[in-house]
């Protein structure tokens, strides 16, 4: 049986873990467009003109490219890869002291792309994407939103 390796050593679990909402998207959201590639979801627990909205897409792709940036120096033999998406739209309602509403939509995108084959498991894919995550926090658990809104790229802590 083959084993799986990651390259890096820096993966310290962290004392402060990201705990996912329950967000029930099966109760709590009504299909509102569905395809072979993509279902659209709103969330019906939001007043109708804050609505929430979540898609999510797949799809297969002939020739997979996984990265510009990163050398593949042993490729698999398989080409094929799969792409999958969550998009979620959410609209911040702001009110101001003298009743002015101002909404401002955010959008968050989580795109997956990897070849089809039997070495890359659900477990494996969720590993990688917990390190993802950890690329949005400073060791302290705190997040680097506050930089990145200001478009300060560069890792000004850990």
């Amino acid at each position: 049986m083959a084993t799986s390796t990651w390259g890096y050593t820096n993966d310290l679990d962290s004392t402060h873990p990201i705990t996912p909402k329950q967000i029930g998207l099966k109760s709590n959201y009504a299909v509102v467009a569905d395809t072979a590639n993509e279902v659209v979801l709103v969330n019906t627990t939001t007043p109708i003109d804050q609505t929430e909205v979540v898609t999510l897409r797949s799809s297969v792709i002939p020739k997979v490219n996984t990265s510009s940036y990163l050398p593949v120096p042993n490729p698999a033999a398989v080409k094929t890869g799969v792409t999958y998406q969550i998009q979620t739209e959410v609209l911040l309602r702001t009110t101001s002291d003298d009743g002015n509403i101002t909404d401002h939509p955010i959008v968050f995108y989580t795109h997956i792309r990897h070849e089809r084959s039997g070495d890359i498991t659900a477990q494996l894919v969720q590993e990688a994407f917990v390190r993802h995550l950890s690329m949005f926090t400073h060791n302290d658990g705190t997040y680097r939103f506050n930089e990145l809104m200001r478009s300060a790229l560069q890792p000004g802590s850990d």
